[in-house]
């Protein structure tokens, strides 16, 4: 819970989603009091067998949607529209 004296809002990019973590209900898409946050994939899981994949949004559509939430990614190597391979944390004031 510390995590929310600095931020409303803390997310998590790690291989194919951005999790916004919003426990206010004011900022994530779709997020509700009583599930404060969403999963957003902005590319294809790779590693799981295309039968079992959920149809994702258009990876440049989320990027395009929201360049403001995706730009500080992008200084880490991140494209925004394949797999990350790593973890980055965001906390944005």
């Amino acid at each position: 819970s510390s995590v929310y004296h600095a931020t409303d809002t803390p997310m998590l990019l790690s291989a194919n989603s951005l999790c916004i973590f919003d426990p206010h209900a004011a900022f994530a898409p779709s997020a509700t009091h009583s599930a404060p946050g969403a999963r957003l994939r902005f590319a294809a899981d790779t590693r799981a067998p295309a039968s079992r994949q959920p149809l994702p949004r258009a990876a440049s559509s989320l990027a395009q949607r929201f360049p403001d939430q995706f730009e500080p990614f992008r200084l880490f190597g991140c494209d925004c529209e394949s797999p990350y391979n790593a973890t980055l944390f965001r906390l944005p004031l």
